[in-house]
């Protein structure tokens, strides 16, 4: 839950009180950074600088010049939601109506705005209400998503953007990479990094998976990669409401303070509830897995069969490996068998003389599954290039090309409702015991029909995924928040709440062996 005084949360439970936005839009996308967070008796109250909450840093999407468009603004949904039934990621988007009689967001008719109302603006979101004093909060932070949609007969135009984690989702990687022993954590703060964020920019948890063998290849998307790295553990990345990055493990919620209920959501504020949808359950995990790890210098590839080369020739070829390699020595001239050589004859059977000495290796270019070698004959008379060894420290399969497979089930549930089955195949999953736990955690939260509400509430915008909250006596987490705020409806929300089952995790001399107890990743 955002951070908001008690009269703010007092207002939002009455169904008398004004909901006020504000949706200010940098459409010249001007940077200013001498804007900082809004300061008592020098900032203007209801203008563009950032209340800073729970902030402790200036983000570079608070530092754009806004312009204040609420006076236009006729309906609004921010949308923020939780990967289902996997969590890995959480993205938001929001829809704007404004009303446009007097054309200034058709595209070029505005004379200062109108050759800028295109994708890329920065767009940022409160909601309050209208009492004294009056009190908002940021609900979202992103950038227009597409051109306008203008209606001249209705005099309206319509507008979406996405939140800022969409920044980073389709950045490439420049080069390929290979990380060993790292944890989630650290793995994501390197991508972070090589997007071009520091650490004003990002809160993460300590992972709980660490990754033995981490490979990305160049051209991946740095979006695509930390989603599957948070898959991996169930954990959560998304962009939140002031636009800081968060990464937050599979306890993250467990811990004080966001292990206590929030709200208790009475029938006062419900407007509709949907009944179970049986659909949603999931009383049936399947992983799959191929993780690595790095192994011994071993011997990696091996000349198939000798190479004619003339005198003052320089033959290329490339070698590829079965599988990713961490290092490669570097092949010299013949000697002992346990680094990479090579050696050279005067015939192709190896009965000549040995010319090794004369032949020089002139480039030798590693890619993590192929090289590159150039070797060049001095010998002054044709030879033949007979033996190639290559030696290096192969990542290879742990589980060997049938992988990792685990598949839990709760009984009682594919009893009762059939099995519905949730699958994840994730090579940084790393064990057998890792996916038991989390095979075990998803379950548990989604095998009963009441495991899943779906609510439409009075809007509480202070709200955020991941909160703890109560409906009839039992707790949930938040897992799908649409915020709307229109002439018709006023301010609603429509909420997906997921049980929180708190379970006891394995602790090596304490917990049972065989007993009940998950096993901690």
């Amino acid at each position: 839950m955002q951070d908001v005084t008690p009269t703010f949360k007092a207002h939002a439970v009455q169904d008398t009180t004004k909901p006020v936005a504000q949706l200010l839009v940098s459409w010249l996308k001007q940077f200013d950074p001498d804007i900082v967070f809004f300061t008592i008796g020098v900032s203007t109250i209801g203008g563009t600088d950032p209340i800073k909450g729970e902030r402790n840093t200036i983000s570079s999407f608070d530092q754009y010049e806004y312009v204040d468009e609420s006076a236009h603004l006729l309906d609004l949904t921010v949308e923020r939601q939780t990967n289902e039934p996997i969590y890995s990621a959480a993205r938001a988007i929001a829809d704007l109506e404004l009303e446009n009689t007097g054309q200034r967001f058709t595209p070029d008719s505005d004379p200062t705005i109108g050759s800028y109302i295109k994708p890329k603006r920065p767009v940022r979101i409160y909601l309050g209400f209208d009492r004294e004093p009056q009190e908002k909060i940021q609900i979202f932070v992103g950038e227009l998503s597409e051109f306008p949609l203008v209606d001249n007969r209705r005099m309206t135009v319509n507008m979406s953007a996405i939140d800022f984690a969409n920044t980073i989702w389709n950045v490439p990687l420049e080069e390929t990479q290979i990380y060993l022993d790292k944890r989630s954590d650290e793995l994501i703060e390197i991508l972070l990094q090589a997007a071009g964020f520091s650490g004003d920019n990002y809160e993460l948890d300590t992972g709980l998976n660490t990754i033995a063998f981490a490979y990305f290849k160049k051209g991946q998307k740095i979006g695509e990669i930390i989603e599957k790295i948070c898959e991996a553990e169930l954990a959560v990345f998304y962009a939140d409401e002031n636009g800081t990055f968060r990464f937050e493990n599979l306890f993250h919620y467990n811990n004080p303070p966001h292990d206590v209920s929030v709200l208790t959501i009475t029938d006062d504020i419900v407007l509709e509830e949907k009944q179970p949808d049986v659909k949603k359950i999931v009383n049936v995990a399947e992983i799959t897995a191929h993780p690595r790890s790095q192994k011994s210098n071993q011997v990696i590839w091996r000349l198939p069969s000798a190479i004619q080369i003339s005198s003052g020739q320089t033959y290329e070829f490339f070698i590829d490996y079965d599988d990713p390699i961490v290092t490669i020595d570097t092949p010299a001239g013949y000697g002992s068998h346990t680094s990479s050589y090579f050696r050279a004859n005067t015939a192709s059977d190896e009965s000549g003389l040995d010319v090794t000495a004369d032949f020089l290796v002139s480039d030798f270019t590693n890619f993590a599954e192929a090289s590159k070698l150039s070797i060049t004959n001095n010998s002054g008379a044709v030879a033949y290039l007979t033996a190639v060894e290559i030696w290096g420290t192969p990542a290879k399969k742990v589980f060997g090309e049938g992988g990792l497979y685990y598949r839990y089930q709760d009984d009682t549930s594919v009893a009762e409702y059939e099995e519905n089955v949730a699958t994840i195949d994730n090579d940084f999953i790393q064990n057998t015991s890792f996916a038991n736990s989390i095979s075990q955690f998803l379950v548990n939260q989604r095998k009963d029909a009441n495991d899943y509400l779906e609510l439409t509430v009075r809007g509480q915008p202070h709200l955020q995924i991941g909160d703890l909250v109560t409906r009839n006596s039992l707790t949930y987490y938040i897992n799908r928040i649409v915020t709307k705020l229109n002439a018709s409806d006023g301010l609603i929300q429509e909420l997906v709440l997921v049980s929180r089952n708190i379970s006891d995790y394995f602790t090596i001399g304490v917990s049972t062996i065989g007993g009940v107890d998950i096993i901690a990743p």
